[in-house]
């Protein structure tokens, strides 16, 4: 293991106590003096330069306290740390220099109370959520681990280029039972901005959890500072940018065709022939983002939850009691097949409520596994797309006529042939 890094002890400037940041107040709070002081007024900034630690971000490092000299030893990418000995608030600069030292920052505007009462809001919830959850959770779960995390993040600028071709249609109401289609082809070629796009570069952080809590409002980004650090953790970055550019990326393209898509001139959308989509990188950032993550235990089993920081957004996974979920299918799907067949005993008509009310059930259970489980991966970039379509090139085309106009063409004329025969 290399010399241990000095991990600072950030202590009031009044009486020595440590300092931490203070969400409620957006402040650095003495812990003895009660004295608040304007995190951009401690000299962060100046702090010492420490060669970066050296091995992959799973190797363990070391930290010396600079207020009692005591060693500790925790993750190669940890930047902000707990002095078990002296209780001091310390911060690691070395974390955070050169290439990378973050460009921004979110700071907490959330405090520790808060993440708790959204917890408990969230687990009780609605009456279904709370009829869905075993009864042991609901009763012995308890807040094992509630931490205030600052998670880094690539933030990603540039444009989409999209060249689509569609089919898309006018419908023209002759009459109650009559209508004409008249079908056409359009070829788009559009671009769009895209604007500090988010990517988890963190490896210990849950994908799908940091996207389950966004958008973040990043018009409140502020110039980096380790001066909003003190009592809560924080971490570099240990993921390529490589892979952070390739989710971001599959989350703009999505996006860029859905909203080109959005100005054909025609009245629906049939069919999309085509839709590639180009983009053009033009900046990365890095920033950290406030987090509470929150772990729970119930019987031999841990809950992981998440809250942002910013906004309050909270979700997790909450457990599914098995025989609930498998009543209701059953009811699902059973109740409204037997009061049917009473009204209809047809075999044939049997058969086919059956099928109906098999999809039904499928789809509720999916309905109430959303609700319980609402923990996904964002595909959607629409919070960080820029405003309308720069629409580059428009053709169309006039293809063809409702088949079923063609079709009582053909009727007529045979009419009229079997006529003259």
């Amino acid at each position: 293991m290399d010399k241990p890094m000095t991990a600072r002890a950030v202590q009031c400037p009044n009486c020595g106590a440590p300092l931490r940041f203070d969400a409620g107040t957006g402040t650095l709070r003495c812990e003895h003096c009660g004295a608040a002081l304007d995190p951009e007024a401690l000299d962060g900034r100046s702090a010492l330069e420490n060669p970066a630690p050296r091995g992959g971000a799973d190797a363990p490092a070391a930290f010396e306290c600079s207020s009692c000299g005591a060693q500790m030893v925790t993750s190669g990418v940890t930047a902000s740390l707990h002095c078990p000995w002296c209780g001091s608030n310390t911060v690691v600069p070395a974390q955070f220099s050169g290439e990378l030292r973050p460009d921004w920052i979110i700071p907490f505007r959330t405090t520790r109370d808060q993440a708790l009462e959204a917890y408990r809001a969230y687990y009780r919830g609605s009456l279904f959520k709370r009829f869905m959850q075993p009864r042991a959770f609901r009763r012995c779960n308890e807040v094992e681990d509630l931490q205030g995390v600052y998670v880094p993040f690539r933030l990603y600028d540039g444009a989409a280029t999209v060249d689509a071709v569609y089919d898309t249609y006018d419908v023209e109401r002759r009459g109650p039972l009559r209508e004409t289609r008249a079908v056409y082809r359009e070829e788009i070629r559009g671009a769009i901005r895209f604007e500090k796009v988010p990517a988890d570069a963190s490896r210990r952080m849950s994908d799908d959890l940091m996207d389950s809590i966004e958008p973040y409002d990043l018009a409140e980004l502020t110039p980096f500072s380790l001066s909003y650090l003190p009592g809560l953790l924080a971490e570099r970055y240990d993921v390529g940018a490589k892979e952070d550019e390739q989710r971001a990326a599959e989350r703009v393209k999505k996006t860029a065709a859905a909203r080109v898509a959005k100005v054909i001139r025609h009245e629906t959308l049939g069919e999309t022939r085509q839709a590639q989509v180009k983009l053009r990188t033009d900046r990365v950032q890095y920033a950290l983002l406030p987090v509470w993550l929150l772990t729970a235990r119930w019987k031999d089993g841990k809950r992981t939850f998440a809250m942002n920081g910013q906004t309050g957004r909270f979700t997790g996974e909450l457990p599914m009691s098995i025989p609930k979920t498998l009543a209701l299918m059953a009811l699902a799907y059973a109740l409204p097949v037997v009061l049917l067949s009473l009204i209809r005993r047809s075999l044939w008509a049997l058969g086919a409520l059956i099928g109906v009310f098999t999809a039904f059930a499928a789809w509720a259970q999916i309905f109430w596994t959303m609700q319980v489980k609402p923990v996904h991966t964002a595909w959607d970039a629409a919070a960080y797309m820029g405003g309308k379509v720069d629409v580059k090139r428009r053709t169309e085309r006039f293809l063809k006529r409702e088949r079923a106009r063609r079709g009582n063409q053909k009727d007529s004329g045979r009419t009229t042939a079997g006529a003259q025969k």
